[in-house]
């Protein structure tokens, strides 16, 4: 009886008035923020082209271009040109995704890589709302994708960057294993595990969801148990193929250095990211300590405060998405990218929604104007993250 009430669950969150309806809403708002921003804004506050730049990227519709920025260009250089030294660090999955969409755009692997972002943004609003639907309500829902939604760094999810696609996988591996699929949760692990390091902590999560749900006799161990080994050996193969091209197993670790980054505590990080930010630091280190600061207060309160419903499941792999790159930074910027990185943080939503109302709508007005600002900024090639 449970088994067939899951699937009615299921049947009624996939329907057509569900994809209909608040997400498309979300993301509507969202796209109107970014896009719209970008647009009329212009050029007004543009600054020479930073970072790497690839000289070889083909000419694209100007839209398309305004968001082609700092790391979106390491991602579409390593699609033409393949690995070396250097991009080893950056993980494979967007990069093949970007391969196998090119022929179809002209290879116009800009244009290519814009939209498989995109597209896969798009789907983190709809599978953020399933998942969501699971535990609580359709206000409370409707709330945490709203702030999801004005989430500042947001901007990332409509550039080349690998935030989208991680978040989908992560999503769907989410909601697979809450609702008992375990063989699509592994294979959706696997798939983040190969679009970013942090995917292989997924691995926690689903093991607590499968020790919760063994405990309450949903599991069947000789079935599920090998099931958690599939980030593991995605993670093996980048490994393999590591040492295949450049012998070394671990250079995508090793060249870490290269582009700067260092392990400090995370406590002695947040501290000179204060310091940093005391001594008049740009728009960036402001924007990573902000959100740096507001991630920590939200985990916070829903690891202490259990008058929240947050699943703990949820509760670990914030921490571990939080804590590990937090961990890892560099000596001229204590908390690198953190703004980006806690964008994927998907429990913080739901403390954001569960706020009092007064707190939220200024939260969420906030964020609304701190996002459309970020994606003019962005675009004018300010770095962000």
């Amino acid at each position: 009886m449970r088994y067939i009430k899951l699937k009615e669950h299921n049947r009624k969150i996939c329907g057509l008035p569900f994809l209909s309806n608040i997400p498309l809403r979300c993301l509507v708002l969202h796209l109107v923020l970014v896009f719209g921003a970008a647009i009329l804004a212009g050029d007004a506050w543009m600054l020479k082209a930073g970072g790497f730049i690839n000289s070889r990227l083909p000419e694209t519709y100007p839209l398309v271009e305004r968001f082609i920025r700092w790391d979106a260009h390491w991602y579409t250089y390593i699609a033409q040109q393949g690995y070396d030294q250097l991009s080893i660090v950056f993980f494979p999955m967007l990069i093949m995704w970007i391969r196998l969409v090119a022929p179809f755009f002209n290879f116009d692997y800009g244009l290519a890589g814009f939209v498989v972002c995109n597209i896969f943004s798009v789907l983190c609003f709809f599978l953020l709302y399933a998942l969501f639907r699971l535990d609580f309500s359709e206000t409370v829902a409707d709330k945490a994708l709203l702030a999801f939604a004005v989430m500042p760094s947001s901007v990332f999810l409509n550039s080349i960057y690998t935030e989208p696609l991680f978040l989908t996988f992560s999503l769907a591996c989410v909601y697979f294993a809450r609702t008992g699929r375990w063989w699509r949760a592994g294979l959706c692990a696997a798939l983040a595990t190969l679009t970013r390091n942090l995917g292989i902590f997924l691995i926690c999560l689903m093991a607590w969801e499968y020790w919760e749900q063994g405990r309450r006799g949903k599991c069947t161990p000789t079935r599920t148990a090998p099931i958690l080994a599939l980030p593991l050996l995605a993670f093996a193969g980048f490994i393999y193929y590591n040492y295949w091209l450049l012998g070394q197993p671990l250079a995508f670790v090793e060249m870490q250095t290269a582009w700067g980054r260092e392990f400090s505590p995370p406590w002695v990080n947040i501290w000179r990211g204060v310091l940093l930010v005391g001594q008049g630091a740009g728009t960036a280190a402001i924007l990573d300590l902000i959100l740096v600061l507001l991630t920590l207060a939200g985990l916070v309160a829903m690891t202490f405060r259990r008058t929240l419903p947050i699943p703990r499941s949820y509760l670990i792999i914030g921490w571990l998405w939080f804590l590990v790159p937090l961990c890892s930074t560099a000596a001229w910027m204590p908390l690198y990218s953190m703004a980006r990185f806690v964008l994927v943080i998907f429990p913080l939503y739901l403390y954001v929604a569960q706020l009092q109302p007064s707190r939220y709508r200024s939260l969420i007005m906030l964020g609304a104007v701190t996002t459309a600002i970020c994606s003019v900024l962005f675009t004018n090639w300010f770095w962000l993250g």
